[in-house]
C-alpha cells in the first residue's frame, strides 16, 4: 500500500495515484487498518496498479473521487459530501483520471488531471486551500479544453487544479519578489490575455 494507516490520518485535496510494483501483495494503495481513523476530504485516489485503490472502514468529508473502491466503507456518493465512487456495486472502475508524475511548476512534481477527468470541477469550494500544490490559485475556472461552455466557479478534486499552466520563475515582471512561488497563471488557454501559451 502506498498509504497503510493504523492511526489517526487525514488527507484533504490530495491525489494518490500511480502507486503499485510488479508481485505486490498489497491489497490497496490506501488501506485503512482495523482501528484507524482515515478521514478523506476533496481528495483522488485512484490510477493505481493494485487490486483497488481504497480498502477499509473511511470517514468522508466529501467530494473524493475513489477509483476502485472496492469494499471499502464510509464512503458517500450521494447526498451533501458527493463522492464519486467507482468499483462498488454496479459502478464501473473509474480509471483515466490524472497524467503522469511531471514538472508543471511550483516546488514539486504534479499529477495533472486529464481533460476528461471526472475531478475537473468536482470538489468542494467553501472552505477551500487558497493555493493547490504548486502555489497557484486553487479555484481558476473558464473554458475548459473539454468543456468550452464551463462557466461555473468550482475547485477540482485533488492537489492540483486543472487547465492552468504556472510559472515560477523571478526574471519575469508579474512576479512578486515578496514570494518565492509568485507566478503567471494561464487561468484560461482558450482566451488571449494575460496568460502563458
Amino acid at each position: 500500500a502506498a498509504i497503510s494507516n493504523r492511526g489517526t490520518v487525514s488527507l484533504f485535496s490530495s491525489t494518490i495515484a500511480r502507486n503499485g510494483a510488479a508481485g505486490s501483495t498489497a491489497a490497496a494503495a490506501v488501506a485503512a487498518e482495523a482501528g484507524s481513523r482515515f478521514v478523506l476530504l476533496n481528495t483522488i485516489v485512484a490510477d493505481n496498479t493494485l487490486a483497488a485503490d481504497t480498502s477499509g472502514a473511511f470517514v468522508s468529508h466529501g467530494t473524493n473521487l475513489i477509483g476502485n473502491a472496492a469494499a471499502a466503507t464510509g464512503l458517500q456518493p450521494s447526498g451533501i459530501l458527493r463522492d464519486l465512487i467507482g468499483g462498488q456495486q454496479s459502478a464501473p472502475v473509474i480509471a483515466g483520471v490524472v497524467g503522469p508524475l511531471a514538472a508543471h511548476g511550483g516546488p514539486t512534481r504534479t499529477m495533472l488531471p486529464l481533460a476528461a477527468s471526472w475531478a475537473i470541477d468536482a470538489g468542494r469550494s467553501f472552505g477551500r486551500q487558497s493555493a493547490d500544490q504548486r502555489g497557484a490559485e486553487r479555484m481558476l475556472d473558464g473554458p475548459d479544453r473539454s468543456r468550452p461552455l464551463d462557466v461555473q466557479g468550482q475547485v477540482d478534486i485533488g492537489a492540483v487544479e486543472f487547465g492552468t499552466f504556472f510559472v515560477n520563475d523571478t526574471r519575469d515582471l508579474l512576479d512578486e519578489a515578496a514570494s518565492p512561488l509568485a507566478g503567471l497563471v494561464a487561468a484560461d488557454p482558450l482566451q488571449a490575455g494575460p496568460q502563458v501559451s
